[in-house]
């Protein structure tokens, strides 16, 4: 006699774990068509509906959300405001997100939203730069971003590396202050220390990106 429990979930997924994973995309695609129809409109859009960004799980609504607050207009119908802190929040999730997934996705296409890991590594650099420059006596969001590279960095195969190296520090290391803030990387651990090193002969060699003019 065949029991029940002992081909339950072989050789193929449970029938519940199918359904379950059914359920959830259908709730992630009508929360993005939700967030699509509002911001298509010319009405408020609701904190929360944002904030909600840092649980969902599908990347093409974070990209939707982070594309909506990036755009000053649309930005400017959140309501309530967003705090700065839940502002960056939602960005570097996203961003640190796509560098770290990989998605492969068109960058060249103009309706596509969601950045590529070599895309986000420039656009991570330029609000690594916007912080610097717009709060010179506070360094505590750059400081988060910092320690976020360097987990990223050490966790990476060769590709992640790569990425974080060529799209990220080289040019954030172009300003010498940045360069003296992530200086103890020297006494790190020797990827790490080998990456700082990279990243400052960029910079020494004449490497130049017009991020900090």
């Amino acid at each position: 006699m065949v029991r029940y429990s002992s081909i339950r979930c072989a050789p193929w997924p449970c029938l519940e774990n199918i359904l379950v994973k059914y359920m959830n995309d259908k709730i992630q695609q009508n929360n993005l068509d939700k967030l699509r129809n509002i911001v298509a409109s010319s009405g408020a859009i609701q904190s929360e509906l944002i904030l909600g960004a840092l649980k969902n799980p599908s990347l093409e609504f974070q990209a939707e959300v982070f594309s909506l607050i990036s755009n000053q207009t649309n930005a400017a119908r959140i309501n309530p405001p967003l705090k700065m802190e839940d502002n960056l929040e939602l960005i570097m999730t996203y961003l640190f997100r796509c560098i770290s997934e990989d998605p492969q996705v068109n960058d060249a296409d103009p309706n596509e939203l969601i950045h590529s890991r070599w895309s986000a590594t420039h656009e991570l650099s330029n609000w690594f730069a916007w912080l610097w420059k717009q709060y010179p006596n506070d360094r505590s969001e750059v400081e988060k971003i910092k320690n976020k590279i360097k987990l990223l960095y050490l966790n990476g195969d060769q590709n992640l590396r790569k990425a974080i190296l060529q799209g990220i520090l080289e040019h954030i290391f172009e300003n010498a202050a940045v360069v003296e803030m992530f200086s103890d990387w020297t006494t790190s651990e020797s990827d790490i220390r080998a990456a700082y090193d990279q990243a400052l002969a960029w910079a020494q060699g004449g490497g130049h990106s017009f991020l900090w003019d």
